[in-house]
């Protein structure tokens, strides 16, 4: 399945307009993990280099910790994604145990019952699902490029996300779609129905134009006042 049949498979899809106040939103969300459409049977390091197009500079010296199903990785260009596996990225951890949870670190001997053994692909490389969790610094640094690509959330995530208390989040939305057809974002919060779905693609784009949906005269007026989004 390509990725623009994941995302016509989604029966909801949000577009938000890029700035950078609007990352930290998703801290809470970047720590419980999200899913992300990607090539599964390739390699960690595809996924950061090639998918992702992160600088290989960046990607060596900052995602110094990678979890893959619960197994430390030294080696991301031999650590396969399967569909349904879990990655996680963190920067470098303070003390001892940041140390040895380090990949190719100097203490990577004293983990050796959790570290991630050498995979070979079981079958042809194909688009799927992952869950990816991101923590500390690569929060910030690697949260843009998994929001313009678009993460998947669930119903209880994305209603906490789009929650009244976060109104200034919601005059950056710029396009609501269900089902591939446009609704107002009054429409939207007005008939709650983020309630009615169990997962939503997030994407964040790059725009110079008007943050509102761009649908409705009365958007940009709603937003500005205590949203009714569930």
């Amino acid at each position: 399945m390509s990725k623009d049949q994941y995302y016509k498979y989604f029966y909801i899809k949000i577009e938000l307009l890029y700035a950078p106040e609007i990352i930290p939103y998703f801290y809470s969300i970047f720590q419980k993990g999200f899913l992300f459409p990607c090539r599964v049977e390739k390699s960690i390091d595809d996924l950061l280099l090639n998918q992702l197009a992160l600088e290989p500079e960046f990607v060596e010296k900052k995602v110094s910790t990678v979890f893959l199903d619960g197994c430390c990785v030294d080696d991301i260009s031999s650590a396969l994604l399967k569909e349904g596996s879990t990655v996680a990225f963190s920067s470098a951890l303070p003390g001892l145990a940041g140390a040895t949870l380090r990949r190719g670190g100097h203490y990577a001997c004293l983990r050796e019952s959790i570290t991630h053994k050498k995979q070979t692909a079981s079958e042809a490389e194909h688009e799927g699902l992952v869950t990816v969790k991101l923590f500390n610094i690569l929060m910030a640094e690697m949260g843009e490029p998994f929001l313009e690509k678009g993460i998947i959330l669930d119903g209880a995530a994305a209603r906490d996300l789009f929650n009244p208390r976060h109104k200034a989040l919601l005059n950056f939305i710029k396009n609501i779609e269900i089902r591939g057809k446009g609704v107002s974002c009054e429409e939207f919060f007005q008939e709650k129905l983020l309630s009615s779905y169990d997962q939503i693609m997030i994407r964040v784009v790059r725009n110079t134009g008007s943050a509102s949906c761009g649908r409705c005269s009365d958007c940009n007026e709603m937003t500005k006042e205590q949203a009714p989004c569930v």
